[in-house]
């Protein structure tokens, strides 16, 4: 089921705007849509310090007359995504899928997969070393979790159908 703002409890809308204060939220299971939310409306902080060649890449991006966007969403529904945005979010979201007991894993698992289909769909390459076939294992178990939004959802149906095909 996608976030409905109306059917979420003012207490969860609460913590995701209070940010700072109080003691540390940990998030549940019942709140991946709100978590899935929170980074997608994230300012796109793109940190390319660490991803050598890459950096040098996106840097040259940065230079061009395109504006880099500005939150994750911007990315991710763009009609035509950067590759080497796409490349540096799928491995900052690699990064963090790695704590297989929290649950943002599965929504860092949603971001990895988004930027993968959309290099194959919109950029025509692939940022990934996964097989056709895992690459559409991890398209259908994002399309079987009720809490991805109905704009995200698209991005895989999409790879489903692109996938599929192959």
């Amino acid at each position: 089921m996608p976030f409905d703002p109306q059917k979420t409890s003012a207490q969860s809308l609460i913590r995701v705007m209070e940010v700072d204060q109080g003691p540390f939220h940990r998030w549940g299971e019942n709140e991946l849509d709100l978590m899935l939310m929170h980074q997608l409306n994230a300012p796109l902080e793109l940190g390319f310090e660490s991803f050598g060649d890459l950096a040098v890449r996106l840097s040259a991006y940065c230079a061009t007359e395109q504006a880099p966007p500005n939150r994750l969403s911007d990315l991710l529904h763009s009609s035509s995504p950067s590759l080497e945005l796409l490349d540096l979010t799928k491995q900052r979201a690699k990064a963090n899928r790695g704590q297989p007991d929290n649950p943002l894993q599965k929504v860092f698992s949603v971001i990895y997969y988004a930027c993968c289909v959309l290099a194959r769909t919109r950029c025509h390459s692939s940022i990934t070393q996964l097989t056709d076939d895992a690459l559409l294992q991890g398209v259908r178990w994002v399309l079987a979790q009720h809490w991805v939004d109905t704009k995200t959802r698209r991005i895989f149906e999409e790879g489903e159908s692109l996938l599929a095909r192959n």
